[in-house]
């Protein structure tokens, strides 16, 4: 009996100490990306795509920086094609990623005819800022980002190319900034709450509602910012710019069918959804090769072709 009563009081204290170390610690595994445990595990939770330096550089590189609404610094680089330049496009990471998961087609960029601008995320790299918002301040910064480039760099004609948060910021850019004249969103989802739900399922295996909202709320409380003002779908029916949708068949972090849903509720009548079959979140590239970059070079060859200032 008493071995019995001792079982149940260890349990018990062990599920106190679990919940309360979730209550504590789960939200800022959420927000903080620069968390010391958080990096120690980044190898095993980082979305990032394959990286490799280019054996021959079509393009030089500038790096910059510049200020955010609450006097962040952000870094960047910017990438000049050597060719003749049809415009600019801002590069956006993955969650705990970097500026640098571009590398891989920053050649068919600059091949192509643009300058790209590739930034570390507010907390992320060597940006500076302690919370992620999931767009909330990101979109602020991108609208900075195309301030200081139209200002100190005399650049025109922008685009956007996001991956996963990227995507998803992105989409939120192209609805609040009509200075960005394109899209193209990669592996992105629509709803928050959904897809936080989701990565917890993939890491923890279980992530009931009540906890997953929970957590939600005391990130959202901890990095201030609303969670209603995040889902990238329901930005969708503002964004009247060309949009090119790109998602792997085989994505097991973020669902094809959830960017098909921005994709459907996207405005625009210039819009494209590429399945890049067996790819997962990742390996789009690789796994799409010179097919998918050559259906992108057809979008990025069209939207040259059209006014895409006034595209609805």
């Amino acid at each position: 009996m008493k071995k019995q009563r001792k079982k149940i009081f260890f349990t018990s204290g062990l599920l106190i100490m679990s919940l309360t170390a979730l209550y504590f610690y789960a939200p800022y595994f959420v927000v903080e990306i620069k968390n010391p445990l958080i990096i120690s595990a980044k190898n095993f939770i980082a979305d990032k795509n394959i990286v490799q330096q280019p054996p021959e550089k079509y393009y030089k590189d500038e790096i910059f920086s510049f200020d955010t609404n609450d006097h962040l610094k952000i870094s960047g680089i910017i990438h000049y094609t050597n060719f003749p330049c049809k415009g600019n496009i801002i590069l956006l990471h993955g969650i705990r990623s970097s500026k640098e998961s571009f590398l891989p087609v920053l050649n068919f960029i600059a091949k192509n005819g643009f300058n790209s601008v590739a930034i570390d995320l507010r907390a992320h790299g060597t940006s500076e800022g302690e919370y992620c918002t999931y767009g909330f301040k990101e979109k602020d910064d991108i609208s900075k980002l195309i301030d200081y480039l139209s200002n100190e760099k005399k650049f025109k004609n922008f685009g956007i190319w996001g991956h996963s948060l990227g995507g998803a910021i992105a989409i939120q850019s192209l609805a609040t900034d009509k200075r960005l004249q394109f899209g193209i969103i990669e592996s992105t989802y629509a709803d928050f709450k959904q897809i936080s739900k989701d990565y917890g399922e993939y890491y923890l295996g279980i992530n009931p509602d009540f906890i997953n909202e929970n957590i939600l709320e005391r990130s959202a409380e901890i990095a201030g910012f609303d969670l209603s003002e995040i889902n990238p779908v329901d930005y969708c029916k503002n964004v009247s710019q060309p949009v090119l949708f790109v998602h792997g068949t085989k994505d097991k972090k973020i669902k094809l069918d959830y960017n098909l849903k921005n994709f459907e509720k996207v405005s625009s009548l210039n819009k494209k959804f590429i399945p890049v079959k067996n790819a997962g979140h990742n390996d789009l590239w690789q796994i799409g090769g010179k097919e998918l970059l050559n259906k992108i070079s057809k979008f990025l060859q069209d939207i040259n072709h059209i006014d895409v200032a006034t595209a609805k």
